[in-house]
């Protein structure tokens, strides 16, 4: 979830998607006058979501698989969500460009070859054997996901089993439903990284109700005091696991942009940006391709960005020209037809260890004659 929700408009997706599942799950899974009425939240979620970011096509899949699970297979009980679901469908309308935002989202599924190329979490999940020598260190964050991938697939196979006492559980079409979920936020989020906050959110949600009600769990009991020492050896584990992250010691190991703790995120250039503008700086920008959305919400109409995170309308040849002025010098042919072509006056670098340094030879730059160093 954290590499989903940095300052970025994709942590409205998380959260959007979080409410939108929760409430659809449990008017499946709590039948209840109170859980049917809080699915006209759906539509009024919407305004929101569909003026935040273009994922709300995330939410509109899990209603549209909702609706039609309960009113095509099960045919009852479905009036109420299936007008919700309408309601929901017509809440994406309202925005600045009407029907015409689907345009731009079937846009930028064409460009998906494009995000794929120079988007880490567009790219595919690799499944190997180093793969699985990560899931055994206990320590690394990251093995963590493995280790809800297992439990998620006995939650998919607890929702297949059949309980002698249907009526003391969930029922049949129930547990089927939220196998199918799982299964398939596992399996998108093993295609992409992009997909692996929204499957942990459909884990979390979920699987809780398909394990509860297996016959493997029900059948286990044990003495209070065994209990007592299960969840003292929990904790315990959960502690050594976390050391390195609460210590900072994880990320003298590993590369990363998201850090343990509370605060704002180090890497964003605030002062930088407020230089730019207390010091007038030439407006013609040139900026590396991960500092554009920050600069897009920072720097707002006075200073175009060069680029920001999406393939449109920028093309496939501005992503391509920048990928080889990064890894030459500042008085190569390549930077004097970029500087000429977009008269570039000012430049903003990253420095930081995750999204800087690799944007452009800092130390060719500040010994270039071309270039004046105002800030840093």
């Amino acid at each position: 979830v954290a590499m989903n929700t940095p300052g970025r408009a994709n942590l409205f997706t998380m959260v959007m998607a979080a409410f939108f599942l929760e409430i659809l799950w449990s008017a499946e899974t709590e039948p209840t006058e109170s859980a049917e009425k809080q699915l006209w939240l759906l539509p009024a979620l919407m305004l929101l979501w569909v003026n935040l970011h273009p994922g709300f096509i995330y939410g509109l899949a899990m209603v549209a698989a909702f609706a039609a699970w309960r009113g095509l297979l099960l045919r009852k009980n479905a009036r109420q969500l299936l007008v919700a679901a309408a309601a929901t469908f017509t809440a994406t309308l309202v925005n600045p460009w009407g029907w015409r935002i689907y345009r731009g989202v079937m846009a930028q599924g064409e460009a998906m070859p494009v995000h794929r190329g120079f988007i880490v979490e567009w790219a595919r999940m690799p499944v190997s054997w180093a793969v699985v020598r990560e899931s055994l260190r206990w320590r690394d964050p990251h093995s963590g996901f493995w280790w809800l991938m297992l439990l998620t697939i006995a939650a998919i196979v607890a929702g297949f089993l059949r309980r002698r006492h249907p009526a003391q559980a969930l029922s049949i079409h129930r547990r089927l439903l939220g196998s199918l979920v799982l299964a398939a936020s596992a399996v998108a989020a093993v295609v992409f990284y992009r997909f692996q906050g929204l499957y942990v959110i459909a884990a979390v949600i979920v699987a809780p109700d398909l394990l509860m009600d297996a016959p493997f769990i029900k059948r286990i009991t044990a003495p209070r005091a065994a209990t007592a020492m299960s969840c003292a050896l929990l904790i315990a584990f959960m502690s050594w696991r976390a050391h390195d992250l609460i210590t900072n010691e994880y990320y003298f190991s590993a590369p990363s942009m998201q850090v343990f703790g509370a605060g704002l995120a180090p890497w964003p250039p605030e002062r930088a940006a407020r230089f730019i503008e207390e010091h007038r700086l030439p407006r013609e920008i040139y900026h590396s391709y991960a500092l554009g959305g920050y600069l897009l919400w920072r720097l707002t109409h006075e200073y175009p960005v060069f680029i920001d995170g999406r393939a449109l309308p920028y093309g496939d040849s501005l992503f391509l020209s920048q990928q080889q002025l990064m890894i030459t010098g500042p008085e190569s042919p390549e930077w004097q037809a970029a500087i000429e072509k977009w008269k570039i006056r000012t430049l903003i670098v990253s420095a930081d260890r995750f999204t800087g340094y690799a944007t452009l030879p800092l130390r060719q730059a500040c010994d270039s004659p071309l270039l004046r160093l105002m800030y840093l």
